[in-house]
């Protein structure tokens, strides 16, 4: 690896090798501790959970939705992934000399919007403006804090546990995807962009046995699988016909032969719980989302692994080595 390429930034195997054998390894030591997750468990008198993040999206509207939604919801969910409850947030923008002042309130009010669907405060922050040319148009910077309440990790995996899923995949890349080409796909797919605080907190006082949490953002749910295969050591089964996808994101992948598996989402949680709570907590993730369902389990095979079963036998389903488009978030 001599130079940066923009499939380091697919959050695919290349991402991986970026992260791993050179950010990490110059960065952090054992005693460190730190644990590759997309939030940090950190004691600071009251244990407290961190989540860091930029935002670099083309374009920086999509639908109804925006770099401003996105912001805020990427970074509670990342707390959220920790078992613990966002409750504050600093946000800091790098804007493109030009940029145009009513895009700017547009984006300023759908981050207000984020926040107070999310009972998250802005706590402090930095603006700076860079010369034309040098940005595109904006970029936004965010760190999250939120109060542990419960432990969430890989480590927690254990075999027989069963993974569900909140929802359908691959809303937010397929819907950029036709966006960013100009597409003639006619469609009603949308992105999913949420953040999920008002589903998930009430899961972190109740009983279940969740072990882990993580969205399938960048690389989509194959590579969200896989490092989650690789971080716990034992393999997944999932199965195709249970993996809830929207018929026009389905369509839209086989007419252009692109892989849904790898399709981010922005507003979905794959969760990791004891088959004993399986069934009281698909009920309940229903009741806000009735495409919610359960898509695999945890085998006792420590190959970390994922396979997928479909209608004519079983593959593995691998870590993409790149993603399909670059600055999905």
């Amino acid at each position: 690896m001599d130079k940066i390429e923009l499939s380091h930034g697919f959050g695919g195997s290349q991402t991986g090798e970026l992260i791993n054998k050179l950010i990490f390894e110059i960065l952090y030591s054992e005693k460190d501790h730190f644990n590759g997750n997309d939030g940090a468990v950190l004691s600071a008198g009251e244990r407290v959970a961190l989540s860091t993040d930029s935002f670099v999206v083309s374009p920086l509207f999509f639908g109804e939705k925006s770099i401003g939604h996105l912001c805020v919801a990427g970074s509670v969910n990342d707390v959220l992934t920790c078992g613990a409850v966002p409750k504050y947030l600093t946000l800091s923008f790098i804007i493109e000399e030009g940029f145009e002042i009513e895009s700017l309130k547009k984006i300023l009010s759908d981050i207000k919007e984020e926040c107070q669907k999310n009972s998250v405060r802005i706590v402090t922050g930095d603006t700076k403006v860079v010369p034309q040319g040098l940005c595109d148009g904006i970029y936004i910077n965010t760190a999250c804090l939120g109060e542990i309440k419960k432990i969430f990790s890989p480590k927690n995996i254990k075999p027989g546990d069963k993974i569900l899923l909140s929802g359908t995949i691959g809303d937010h890349e397929a819907y950029l995807t036709i966006l960013r080409n100009n597409l003639p796909f006619k469609s009603h797919i949308e992105s999913d962009v949420a953040g999920l605080s008002p589903v998930l907190v009430p899961l972190l006082e109740k009983n279940f046995n969740i072990k882990a949490m993580r969205d399938p953002t960048r690389g989509g749910l194959a590579t969200t699988l896989n490092e989650l295969s690789s971080q716990c050591g034992y393999d997944f089964v999932v199965e195709d016909r249970k993996i809830p996808i929207n018929d026009e994101v389905k369509a839209f992948c086989e007419i252009t032969g692109l892989d849904k598996y790898t399709f981010a989402s922005e507003g979905k949680m794959i969760i990791f719980v004891d088959p004993s709570d399986e069934k009281e907590l698909l009920f309940y993730l229903k009741s806000y989302d009735n495409n919610a369902e359960t898509i695999g389990e945890v085998t006792a095979e420590t190959t970390g692994r994922v396979f997928l079963k479909t209608l004519v036998g079983t593959r593995i389903l691998p870590m993409p080595t790149s993603g399909n488009l670059p600055r999905i978030c």
